[in-house]
């Protein structure tokens, strides 16, 4: 090989390799290098340009949404969640067999009435393996929801005196709810399915007489002794239902 060709494939080498660094995932060329694949600069195009569409793309490529982050489509969210409609949003979740719903049932002593000064108040609360009571709904209630960063608003609700039947049913499907961030590191709440494991369910109710005021509406209760509770262990999912039983 001659002098002169010997010095011409030097010279090329030295050029290819200088100050070239590729990108691991696209090709592109780092700082002081030149675009090496198919986004290089076109006929007439401007490498610079090339360049920042680069990266344009892999912003794209990796910025995600977390669990439980509003969404549109399923490649807006960090893998492996994807966009799923489960609890009436769309949000960024995983989506997993549904979970078995559990009756926790408080059935109250025949021989003695109770009653509620507050209709509507639930009689079973739920508590995780910490002792922590859970929300037993999808529904933040009074806190900020994360899908609106928001707060939610929470109605002043008329106090109704009731009688309690022997029976009283909380039925729970699983959902709860998780702490998160939204806005400018607002904390809120989101829908979350309760992890598998073991609760207890927390039973209470207070013995009174209740008195209406008239046939169809309102009356008074009047408490005959201390509220009375009883603590049911369960694992969810399992059991259909859960009894406890107020002696």
């Amino acid at each position: 090989m001659s002098p002169s060709r010997r010095l011409v494939i030097f010279l090329a080498a030295g050029l290819g390799c200088s100050g070239t660094a590729l990108h691991p995932d696209t090709g592109a060329a780092g700082a002081g290098g030149r675009h090496t694949d198919a986004g290089g600069a076109g006929a007439g195009g401007s490498p610079d340009a090339s360049v920042e569409s680069v990266a344009d793309a892999d912003a794209e490529r990796f910025a995600c949404f977390p669990l439980f982050h509003a969404c549109t489509t399923d490649d807006q969210c960090c893998g492996p969640n994807r966009c799923l409609v489960i609890t009436g949003t769309p949000l960024c979740q995983q989506e997993g067999p549904a979970p078995s719903s559990v009756t926790l049932r408080l059935v109250l002593p025949e021989d003695r009435p109770y009653c509620d000064r507050c209709a509507g108040r639930s009689h079973v609360t739920i508590l995780d393996d910490t002792g922590r009571a859970i929300e037993t709904t999808g529904s933040p209630g009074c806190t900020t929801k994360c899908s609106t960063c928001t707060a939610s608003s929470c109605p002043a609700i008329p106090c109704i005196p009731q009688a309690l039947p022997v029976e009283n049913d909380l039925t729970w499907d699983g959902m709860t709810t998780a702490p998160s961030i939204c806005g400018a590191g607002v904390a809120c709440s989101v829908p979350a399915l309760a992890r598998a494991g073991s609760y207890v369910a927390h039973m209470c109710a207070t013995p009174g007489t209740f008195t209406a005021a008239d046939a169809s509406f309102g009356g008074t209760c009047t408490a005959t002794g201390p509220e009375a509770c009883v603590d049911v262990p369960f694992t969810f999912p399992g059991a259909v239902v859960v009894t406890g039983r107020l002696p």
